[in-house]
């Protein structure tokens, strides 16, 4: 199956789709080998780096 970015760049801008349901935990960028190691042990599905 292949997607054109285009498209979904644009209905994710729109607001139609939430990226943000497909992470299942959030860190903060210094925490970033500990988001790597948690989807590596299954803890987390996807990680969300939060940039502040």
């Amino acid at each position: 199956m292949t997607y054109d970015k285009q498209v979904l760049l644009k209905v994710v801008l729109d607001g139609d789709i939430n990226p943000g349901k497909v992470f299942t935990s959030s860190y903060s960028l210094e925490e970033i080998d500990q988001a790597y190691q948690d989807m590596d042990q299954r803890k987390s599905i996807k990680a969300m780096l939060v940039l502040e």
